[in-house]
C-alpha cells in the first residue's frame, strides 16, 4: 500500500478555516434568512391589521341593515380576481359584501372567506390560493347581529421577498466567504513563516553554519524546539568527535605491533612468509576498512574550499607516481565549497584521483562545478576505462579489476560509502580523453560573495 503522506500545516490550516468559515457562513444566512422572514411577517400582519380596520371603518359609515360598500376600499389589488388579495363581510352564514376579487355575492354560490383568527395566520383562501388573513368580529351601530370581517393578503408577497432577499445574501456571502478564504491563506503564510525560518535554520545547520545562538527572533511556541535543535548539533558534534578519536586511537594501538609482525615476516623464508604476508595484508586492509566506516559514523558540516584541497591530493599525486611523469590537471574553481567535513573530500578526492592515476597512460584530470544538484566532481583519465559489465562492480569491497595492480580494492567502496553518507551519488562514464570518467555528486555552494 502507498504511503499515506500527513497534511502540512498550511493545508490543515486552510482546511480548518474553510469548514470553520463555511458552517459559520451557513447558520449565519439561516438566521439572517429567518429575522428577515419574521420581519416581513411582521409588516405583512400589520398591513392586514390595518386592512381591517379600514373595511370596519368603511363599513361603519352605512346605516341599515346592512353594509353598503359602494367603492373598493383597500386598494386596486382587490379587484383582480384570483390575485389573493380580498375582503368579505357577512353576518352568520349570510355574505354580505366582498372584494371584486372575490366575485359578486351571489347567494348559494360564494365560498366564504376564513382565516383563522383574530390574529394574521396562513390558510388557503377561496381558490386554492396560499393566503395570509384575519377576521373580526364587530356589532355596528344600528344593527343587533354582529358582522364578521376578514381580510387576506396573498403569502407570495412574503415568499418572494425571503426568496429575494435569500439570493442577494447568498451572493453577498458567498463573496464574503471566498475573501475571508483568501484572507486566510495569506494569514497562514504570515503564521507558518517561523516554520519556513525553522527549516532554513536546519538546512544552514546541515552545511555547516553555527548553531542557533539566541531566541529573540522566534516565537514563544518554537523557542523551546530551536533550543533543542543547538543542544542536539552540540552533542551530536561531541559524539561523532568522539568517535573520530576512539578510531585514530585504535589505529596508532595497532600500528605498532602490525610493523613488527610485518619485519618478522619479512626475515622469514620465502615460502613460509608467502601466506603469513597475504593474511597480513588482509588483516591491515580490513582494519583500514572498518576504521574508515567507524570515521563515517556521521560527518562534520562545514564550508571546504575544494580547489585547496583538489590541489592538495593532485600534488600528492604527482609525488607519489613522480617516475609515471603522468600529466595531472587541476581545474576547479577558487569559489566552490564543499558543504561537510574536509577529511571527507581529501579521502574521496585522494582514492578517485589515485585510482585514475594507476591506469592513466599520460594524463589524468580534474574539475568541479556546481549544478542545480549541489557540487559535481569529475576525475576523468586516458587510461583503458572501466566496462560496462563491471562499471557497477568497481565499488564493492575488495573488488580489483585487475589482480597484479597494488592495492586492496577498498579504496572506491570507501569513496561510494563516504559519498552516500552525504546523500551523493557516484556514478562511472566514459571520459573525453578516452579513459574513465568517475563523477561524483555532493553538497555543494558558492563562495560568499560570488
Amino acid at each position: 500500500m502507498a504511503e499515506r503522506r500527513a497534511l502540512s500545516l498550511a493545508t490543515r490550516f486552510a482546511v480548518v478555516t474553510a469548514a470553520w468559515g463555511a458552517a459559520a457562513l451557513l447558520a449565519t444566512g439561516v438566521i439572517l434568512t429567518e429575522l428577515f422572514r419574521r420581519d416581513a411577517e411582521r409588516v405583512f400582519d400589520n398591513r392586514i391589521e390595518a386592512d381591517l380596520l379600514n373595511l370596519v371603518r368603511e363599513a361603519s359609515g352605512r346605516h341599515g341593515n346592512a353594509p353598503e360598500i359602494a367603492v373598493e376600499p383597500l386598494g386596486p389589488q382587490f379587484r383582480e380576481p384570483f390575485s389573493g388579495f380580498a375582503w368579505q363581510v357577512r353576518r352568520a352564514d349570510e355574505i354580505l359584501a366582498q372584494s371584486s376579487s372575490l366575485g359578486p355575492p351571489v347567494a348559494g354560490v360564494m365560498e366564504p372567506l376564513s382565516p383563522p383568527g383574530a390574529t394574521p395566520a396562513d390558510f388557503l383562501a377561496p381558490g386554492g390560493i396560499p393566503s395570509r388573513g384575519a377576521k373580526r368580529t364587530v356589532v355596528l351601530r344600528g344593527d343587533a347581529a354582529p358582522l364578521v370581517f376578514a381580510v387576506a393578503r396573498p403569502r407570495s408577497e412574503i415568499d418572494d421577498g425571503v426568496a429575494y432577499f435569500s439570493r442577494l445574501l447568498l451572493i453577498s456571502l458567498g463573496v464574503f466567504g471566498v475573501l475571508t478564504f483568501a484572507a486566510s491563506l495569506v494569514l497562514g503564510r504570515v503564521v507558518l513563516a517561523p516554520v519556513s525560518r525553522l527549516k532554513d535554520l536546519v538546512r544552514r545547520m546541515r552545511e555547516g553554519a553555527p548553531e542557533p545562538g539566541g531566541s529573540e527572533d522566534w516565537p514563544g511556541e518554537l523557542v523551546p524546539v530551536v533550543e533543542e535543535l543547538a543542544s542536539l548539533s552540540a552533542h551530536m558534534e561531541r559524539h561523532i568527535e568522539r568517535s573520530r578519536n576512539q578510531s585514530s586511537d585504535l589505529a596508532h594501538a595497532l600500528k605498532t605491533p602490525l610493523s613488527i609482525l610485518r619485519q618478522s615476516v619479512e626475515r622469514m623464508p620465502a615460502e613460509a612468509a608467502l601466506p603469513l604476508a597475504a593474511e597480513l595484508e588482509r588483516i591491515e586492509s580490513s582494519l583500514d576498512w572498518h576504521l574508515t566506516r567507524r570515521r563515517l559514523a556521521g560527518p562534520r558540516r562545514g564550508r571546504v574550499g575544494v580547489a585547496e584541497v583538489a590541489d592538495e591530493v593532485v600534488y600528492a599525486m604527482s609525488r607519489l607516481f613522480h617516475d609515471r611523469r603522468l600529466d595531472l590537471q587541476c581545474r576547479v574553481g577558487a569559489d566552490l565549497r564543499f558543504l561537510g567535513d574536509r577529511e571527507d573530500l581529501q579521502e574521496v578526492l585522494g582514492n578517485v584521483v589515485e585510482n585514475a592515476c594507476k591506469w592513466a597512460s599520460r594524463t589524468v584530470r580534474v574539475d568541479a562545478a556546481l549544478d542545480g544538484e549541489g557540487l559535481e566532481l569529475r576525475v576523468e583519465d586516458d587510461g583503458p576505462g572501466i566496462p560496462d559489465p563491471v562499471a557497477d562492480t568497481v565499488f564493492r569491497r575488495g573488488a580489483r579489476l585487475d589482480e597484479t595492480a597494488p592495492g586492496h580494492g577498498h579504496g572506491l567502496a570507501i569513496v561510494q560509502d563516504t559519498v552516500h553518507l552525504y546523500g551523493g551519488t557516484v556514478s562511472v562514464g566514459i571520459s573525453a580523453l578516452g579513459g574513465a570518467l568517475i563523477r561524483l555528486r555532493l553538497p555543494g555552494a558558492a563562495a560568499a560573495g560570488h
